[in-house]
């Protein structure tokens, strides 16, 4: 693939009234994209996984998880939570393409093979790990 992680920003899932506290915690290094998620920048002094520790065990904060940030060759940004859009050329189903996955889908009504994917709980580590899926079966 044509990406790399970032080593200073990370996309944070967290529940909704638990926001406050996470932006005060990142202060200035925090951009809210919804009332669940935002982008967080860590300095090279920080470390994400104590940063998170931390708001967990202050906040009772179960449910706060964090993903990389994609930085493609380019240097666009994206980030995954857990959807993407799918083009198939036509010589391979969709059900093949993902068995080994939970999800739901949408075909797009405008374009033939194009699909909106919703999994069910797909990481970015995990979308992005080479094992998942070879290239051949992303060309098909």
């Amino acid at each position: 693939m044509v990406f790399t992680t970032s080593a200073e920003k990370y996309l944070l899932h967290f529940k909704e009234e638990s926001q406050i506290n996470i932006q005060k915690s990142f202060q200035n290094n925090f951009i809210s994209i919804s009332n669940e998620y935002a982008i967080v920048t860590v300095d090279d002094n920080q470390s994400i996984a104590r940063k998170i520790q931390s708001l967990k065990n202050s906040n009772t904060q179960s449910n706060l998880s964090q993903e990389p940030v994609l930085v493609y060759k380019d240097g666009i940004e994206q980030i995954f939570i857990q959807e993407m859009m799918i083009k198939l050329n036509g010589t391979t189903t969709l059900e093949k393409l993902l068995k080994n996955f939970e999800y739901s889908s949408t075909e797009n009504d405008f374009v033939k093979g194009q699909y909106l994917v919703k999994f069910k709980s797909l990481t970015t580590r995990e979308w992005i790990d080479p094992f998942k899926f070879t290239k051949n079966e992303w060309n098909e």
